[in-house]
């Protein structure tokens, strides 16, 4: 957990995660206490909070806000704080979204989202189609064209196929491998599923499903981890 953590302070700090700046303000304060623990007027001033990177851009008055946050945090545990922090996270639109550019069928710009419930598009940062796991029986790339075929509905068993032109040959075999190993992890329960392997590629997503790794969860009985926490600098 905290690891992941790590990480999506990462994100947001090199705005690979969008956040609006009352979360920036409510991470923040989780942050500060995981890493910190509780306030203390001496050690944790004005001087301090700027010292602390949390969010891109960051402002006076951003970092006031998460002092007076960090306050009403007094007797929280580190583990606590960091499960507040993955809970009030996974909320963002943009949380476990993977994006790709690239051109749809007609030359426009637009953003690929690949996630735990299928392909997002998106253009000027507003989603405008969802083609979800269950609904694509497979994806293909030739060059730089990716390609996957769609059920219209559950109600209407004809296909589609929708086409997006990318950069390159590499940056769409990316999409693809990153959306083939999406669709293997989110959706099978047990293997990868047939038909999702086109032009030669021999890639093929190895590991526990999403189904298994769940059940496997169940299973484990041991204590908590002790590690050492490594608070970052600016």
């Amino acid at each position: 957990r905290y690891l992941l953590c790590l990480q999506l302070r990462k994100d947001i700090l090199n705005s690979h995660l969008p956040c609006p700046s009352d979360m920036l303000a409510a991470l923040g304060s989780y942050m500060i206490q995981s890493e910190y623990g509780d306030y203390n007027s001496e050690l944790h001033g004005k001087e301090f909070f700027r010292k602390i990177p949390f969010a891109p851009n960051q402002t006076p008055e951003l970092e006031e806000e998460v002092l007076e946050l960090h306050r009403s945090l007094k007797s929280m545990s580190p583990a606590d704080a960091d499960q507040l922090f993955l809970q009030n996270i996974k909320t963002l639109d943009m949380y476990g979204v993977h994006l790709h550019p690239a051109k749809n069928a007609i030359g426009e710009d637009v953003m690929l989202g690949v996630c735990a419930n299928g392909l997002m598009v998106y253009e000027d940062e507003e989603k405008t189609q969802c083609f979800f796991w269950p609904s694509i029986l497979n994806m293909f790339y030739r060059n730089s064209k990716f390609q996957a075929r769609i059920l219209k509905s559950e109600e209407d068993t004809s296909e589609t196929i929708i086409k997006f032109s990318l950069s390159s040959y590499r940056a769409c075999k990316c999409l693809w491998k990153n959306a083939v190993e999406h669709h293997a992890f989110f959706r099978n329960l047990k293997q990868a599923p047939e038909g999702l392997l086109h032009f030669g590629s021999k890639f093929c997503f190895q590991g526990p499903t999403h189904a298994e790794a769940l059940e496997a969860r169940s299973t484990i009985n041991r204590p908590a981890p002790l590690f050492p926490r490594s608070a970052l600098k600016r």
